[in-house]
């Protein structure tokens, strides 16, 4: 008798909680969303793959980094066999083409002759996507070597595959609602394969930890500029460089310090952002303003690299303290801070600290014309950056690659600036052909 009344009273307040959702802006479309599936439709299925597309790419783009990582895949290996199950947006192949392109890219830049692993790519796919494509040209599948044998669930037939990975995916559904059985997965997996699932899901950021290791030297050559438009392209949706950045650029990914003397609005700012996305560790960028550090940062986000924080004046002490403990555990990979910050005791201590683990492939001085007495935005916290930096931020001995860059400098300044960071080359300094501004 008491279950039934506790039945009873749960009942109603189920029935109370649903009239009030319906009542809510919200709750109409969702159940619209609910009776009526978008996948159901032609139009709703092309809206899907517009609007999930990307983040079915990265996810699968980012478990093949996983599968690198745990040598389930190796590039040393001639052949991959991937098995994907396609729950919903079809972007294995498109995953898998973009993935091996930027792999491309990576390995002209350091001039890798290893030939890229062909790809056997089995994918499975439901029924209510079996007409849905990721419109990919065969002409490129067969450039990178990716040969695709495409299925639908439930029609398997006895073949073995013998995957080396195999991944199911579904951008619409969380954990639990589907899972490949273990028929399924047996018939693809040897005992040196790996399977991994993939579904959307809330987890909250800050967790993640970046990779480090000694800075790369690139070999930076004029037939680079290609691949490094690639990722220019591909990070910055820029089509291409403009007057001075790939010199820069040149220099400061050869491990080589430079000076960048280059209009306001010419991009400067794009050279050690390349640059730093290019490197393992974490990039140091020295600021006059609090002002650059906001609108850098706020930059860099807008194009969904987040992975950066700033230091400055404004912050209490306790955010101070747990942003920098938060990079010496390896939380960003760009850091903004103030001339002054390297001066302070306890900020050269955890520089000290956090070297140990995560290197700093460059130290960037913005403004640097403030670096010279003769400039007109002196600063002397800006004195002895190079030496402190040197001391401060080696990772196994090798000092940052220091890179100074400023939109207005004369003679004197530039002079100035190249003997306080201790570079004597003159093919250190990259200045334009011209600094007349067309647009002003």
């Amino acid at each position: 008798m008491k279950a039934d009344k506790i039945d009873a009273k749960t009942s109603n307040q189920l029935k109370l909680l649903g009239t009030r959702l319906e009542k809510k802006p919200f709750f109409a479309p969702t159940k619209q969303n609910y009776q009526c599936p978008l996948w159901e439709t032609e139009l709703g299925q092309k809206a899907l793959q517009l609007v999930l597309t990307p983040f079915s790419v990265a996810r699968l783009q980012k478990t093949l980094l996983f599968g690198l990582r745990t040598s389930a895949l190796s590039l040393n290996q001639s052949e991959w066999k991937l098995v994907i199950v396609e729950r919903d947006v079809p972007c294995a192949q498109l995953a898998v083409l973009d993935f091996l392109k930027t792999l491309q890219a990576f390995y002209s830049l350091r001039e890798i002759d290893t030939p890229l692993p062909q790809i056997e790519l089995l994918i499975y796919t439901t029924p209510e996507f079996e007409e849905a494509s990721s419109g990919v040209s065969a002409y490129l599948l067969s450039k990178f070597n990716i040969n695709t044998d495409r299925r639908v669930l439930g029609s398997e037939d006895e073949e073995v595959f013998d995957g080396d990975l195999l991944i199911d995916i579904s951008t619409l559904q969380r954990y639990g609602l589907t899972e490949p059985n273990s028929d399924f997965c047996d018939r693809f997996l040897g005992s040196d394969s790996a399977a991994f699932s993939i579904r959307s899901a809330y987890r909250p950021g800050g967790e993640n930890q970046i990779q480090s290791c000694e800075p790369i030297p690139y070999p930076m050559t004029d037939d680079k500029k290609e691949p490094l438009q690639f990722f220019l392209q591909n990070l910055f949706r820029k089509k291409d460089f403009r007057e001075g950045q790939f010199e820069i650029l040149t220099r400061s990914l050869a491990q080589k310090p430079v000076i960048g003397l280059l209009p306001t609005g010419a991009g400067k700012s794009l050279c050690y952002q390349l640059s730093a996305l290019l490197q393992p560790g974490v990039t140091l960028v020295v600021d006059p303003l609090r002002s650059l550090m906001f609108d850098q940062a706020e930059n860099l986000k807008t194009v969904g690299i987040d992975r950066i924080t700033f230091i400055n004046s404004e912050q209490t002490a306790k955010e101070k303290e747990e942003i920098g403990l938060k990079m010496g555990n390896g939380e960003f990979q760009i850091v903004f801070i103030s001339p002054e910050r390297l001066q302070i005791k306890g900020f050269r201590e955890a520089l000290h600290k956090m070297t140990a683990t995560f290197s700093v492939p460059y130290v960037v001085i913005d403004e640097a014309h403030c670096v010279s007495e003769w400039g007109h935005d002196f600063r002397t916290s800006y004195l002895n950056l190079a030496r402190t930096v040197e001391k401060y931020c080696c990772f196994n001995k090798i000092p940052p690659t220091i890179v100074a860059l400023t939109g207005t400098a004369s003679y004197a300044v530039l002079a100035d600036v190249q003997r306080e960071i201790g570079l004597s080359e003159e093919e250190a300094k990259i200045n334009p052909s011209t600094f007349n501004r067309p647009e002003l």
